[in-house]
């Protein structure tokens, strides 16, 4: 016989002791207890694992809904602003209009001024110029101030007849 062939009692001893139905009945429900308490381990990683990511989300959700309440506070900054700058480019060019119109002989500036609704041609052309720079300043007023400033000025336009 070889001495690399393994016998019988080498092969005896590598698989371990034989156990009776017994043993192996005990050695069984001991695995199974094993297996259910690594399931079980699993399970209370995986439902880790989720809560984590549930509560990942709401955090994600918590800088979403804060991002969108400083854009919509911003925004009203940027209205304000808008409404600001619109009505000073408004009174500074009507102003300026008045002062022309009522300092010069220019023979418009004279008809303007003797026409006998001359105060509400004025307010009417004023409340246009404003309407304009309100459409300039404030991007989603455009179509309304332009709709409302194409009224004014057949308003305007009907009164000077």
């Amino acid at each position: 016989m070889n001495e690399d062939e393994p016998t019988q009692e080498g092969l005896n001893r590598r698989k371990g002791p034989e156990l009776s139905p017994e043993q192996q009945k005990r050695m069984r429900a001991k695995f199974s207890e094993a297996e259910k308490k690594i399931r079980a381990g699993l399970q209370a990683a995986y439902d880790r694992l989720h809560e984590h990511e549930r509560g990942r989300d709401r955090v994600y959700e918590t800088i979403e809904s804060i991002q969108s309440a400083m854009a919509n506070e911003s925004e009203g900054h940027v209205t304000i602003l808008g409404l600001l700058m619109a009505f000073v480019s408004a009174a500074a060019v009507i102003g300026l209009f008045l002062v022309f119109t009522h300092a010069t002989t220019w023979p418009g500036a004279q008809w303007l001024r003797s026409h006998p609704n001359s105060l509400r041609l004025q307010i009417g052309g004023g409340l246009v110029v404003l309407l304009g720079f309100l459409s300039v300043f404030i991007r989603p007023w455009r179509k309304t101030c332009f709709w409302v400033g194409v009224f004014g000025v057949l308003l305007v336009l009907l009164d000077s007849i």
